[in-house]
């Protein structure tokens, strides 16, 4: 459900058995166990997944390509955020969420790179550098000043590895930590006897009286404070269900922070109509997923939530392993699911009931982006799968209690899940799979992969830094989340770690069949850029950093380029290169004739 917080002074203000959290503090704040914790990286080891393979996707800074592609005046060479809109739909598939807790089996990377693997992420406000100005959060208005600042920058960073990333932070409305409020307060809710009531039978929590007018209008205030620090896009209301009192808290919310900002509700795998206009996307934490039905009512609700709330939509569906992370079959089959029912976000974790941290879990390849965008709805196949079309394949689904199914294809295609090209795929239930388009031999196909996949795993890296993460669901303290101190570099790569595939020219043209723009990879780390439209050449310098492919070239009769964008490569062979351009449509470029 909820995640544990501490303070400089180590005093715990929020905290639930149900997650640990890996908290921002500052050095000095920390003990000599803290410091060393803070150095040590926790893996999982019990799952035979492997650790993280790199994507076969390619990210190419190219931000010049594009402020000449799309309209060939001059732009700012500043970032500029997008726009939630634009993140929730410019964004690739598969898309990944974040419940607290972030993936542990990535190997030589640092804390900050992990979480933006994430399209979406929420946790309480610590977590994103942001201080209350009280000591009982329960009572506090607003943030301290210089945390918001802070906070701001982490947003940033997070922004600059991840540009669709959302941030959304949870408020606290029905239980709290004993700390939360003064032991005496009229916020706690109580028995008859005047009891405060436990907020649930793993103890630790209390529950708050958010029936009570003035609690309520608190939660909106705190709700506000948060929007208006401009670290976060929304906020998170864990415990979700449709009665008098949560409707008439989430009018207040809506009405406090606005019609732009985001509210995501754990409402489990339950509708709620009632108050389904006020919320943007239901936190599926499916705590049953062991039956055929079960998985039924998830695809239902699932599909009702992408009809029924309100826009942007930022739909997540959780579930969890039965016997390990190597359930494979059931992440593919979450994974697919959410991709087939919905434009949501996918988690496949570790079950609450474990005496671990909730929500933690595995990366797995499967989630790389190879999809690019959707340009269908699902279709029902009749063998009781479901299909959907992607820019870069197919994606289907096999539920639980379905048989297994055959996936054939009018020519060959990729199984994500296996590595096999082929017309004909084999589909077992419960099961999903990515099917990516292929228009080249198997072999030449698989070459060209396996080439960029290996070019780009040897790249230079940003800094990297060390963090920890630990705890257990009754005692999560000492923790410590650090993302700024690096650990040591990788070599940097030679000119010649391009990809062959990748070198020579390419051609961008226009619909009418004009040419727009030529670009030339040289094998020696130099480059040159023709603009069609202005009939002139520049010349420059490509460099691999971080799986990606900066670019160093002047601009052109004032048009100055953009260095910080990038875009990513769907598929590519001797003639042609399908890319995705950051935050624009998905482009052809081929070789000039």
């Amino acid at each position: 459900m909820n995640s544990t917080y501490f303070q400089a002074d180590k005093t715990p203000f929020l905290r639930t058995p149900a997650v640990a959290s890996t908290v921002c503090v500052t050095d000095d704040s920390l003990t000599a166990e803290d410091q060393q914790l803070k150095s040590a990286r926790y893996r999982y080891f019990g799952s035979a997944v492997p650790m993280y393979m790199s994507s076969t996707r390619i990210r190419l800074s190219v931000a010049l390509f594009i402020s000449l592609v799309v309209q060939f005046v001059g732009v700012a060479t500043g970032q500029v955020e997008r726009s939630l809109g634009q993140r929730v739909e410019t964004r690739r598939f598969p898309s990944v969420f974040q419940a607290w807790n972030s993936a542990q089996n990535v190997q030589d990377e640092s804390p900050l790179h992990t979480i933006a693997r994430h399209d979406l992420v929420w946790h309480g406000p610590e977590f994103f550098r942001l201080r209350w100005n009280e000591t009982h959060v329960g009572l506090a208005d607003g943030f301290d000043a210089e945390s918001v600042k802070n906070a701001k920058a982490f947003r940033q960073r997070l922004l600059g590895l991840n540009p669709n990333l959302i941030l959304t932070v949870e408020i606290r409305y029905r239980d709290a930590h004993k700390s939360y409020l003064p032991e005496a307060h009229s916020w706690w809710l109580r028995d008859k006897q005047g009891r405060i009531v436990p907020g649930w039978e793993e103890g630790g929590y209390l529950c708050l009286d958010f029936h009570n007018p003035e609690f309520r209008r608190h939660v909106a205030k705190q709700a506000k404070a948060a929007i208006a620090s401009g670290a976060v896009d929304g906020i998170m209301l864990d415990w979700w269900s449709d009665d008098a009192s949560r409707l008439a808290l989430v009018k207040e919310v809506r009405q406090s922070i606005g019609d732009h900002a985001l509210i995501i509700s754990n409402a489990n795998e339950r509708k709620t109509p009632q108050t389904a206009p006020y919320i943007n996307g239901y936190f599926m934490e499916c705590v049953r997923s062991s039956t055929a039905e079960d998985w039924r009512r998830i695809a239902d609700t699932l599909t009702w939530a992408e009809k029924n709330l309100r826009s942007p939509r930022v739909n997540c569906v959780e579930t969890w392993f039965h016997k390990s992370r190597n359930d494979v079959h059931l992440m593919r089959a979450t994974t697919t699911l959410a991709l087939t029912h919905s434009n949501g976000y996918c988690l496949f974790s570790d079950p609450n009931p474990l005496p671990t941290p909730d929500h933690l879990h595995n990366w797995y390849p499967f989630w790389d982006k190879c999809l690019g965008r959707p340009v269908s709805e699902k279709t029902a196949a009749a063998d009781g799968s479901f299909r959907r079309e992607f820019d870069g394949g197919t994606v289907a689904y096999n539920p639980m209690g379905n048989r297994s199914v055959t996936v054939a294809f009018p020519q060959p295609r990729i199984s994500v899940a296996t590595g096999q090209t082929a017309r004909e795929h084999q589909l077992a239930s419960p099961d999903g799979d990515i099917y990516l388009v292929s228009k080249f031999p198997p072999s030449a196909a698989t070459s060209q992969v396996s080439q960029l996949n290996d070019a780009f795993s040897t790249g230079q890296r940003d800094d990297r830094q060390a963090g920890s993460r630990a705890g257990s669901k009754m005692a999560k303290s000492k923790q410590a989340f650090d993302t700024d101190k690096p650990q040591a570099r990788s070599a940097k790569p030679s000119s010649t770690d391009l990809p062959p595939a990748m070198l020579g020219k390419w051609e961008l043209k226009k619909p009418n069949g004009q040419s727009q723009l030529v670009v030339e990879f040289r094998r020696d780390g130099t480059m040159a850029v023709t603009y069609a439209a202005r009939g002139k050449t520049a010349a420059g310098s490509w460099r691999l950093q971080d799986r990606r492919i900066h670019f160093n070239v002047p601009g052109i009769d004032g048009v100055a380029p953009a260095n910080k964008d990038w875009c990513e490569i769907v598929a590519i062979d001797k003639d042609s290169m399908t890319v995705l351009m950051t935050g624009k449509d998905r482009q052809t470029w081929k070789r000039p004739n």
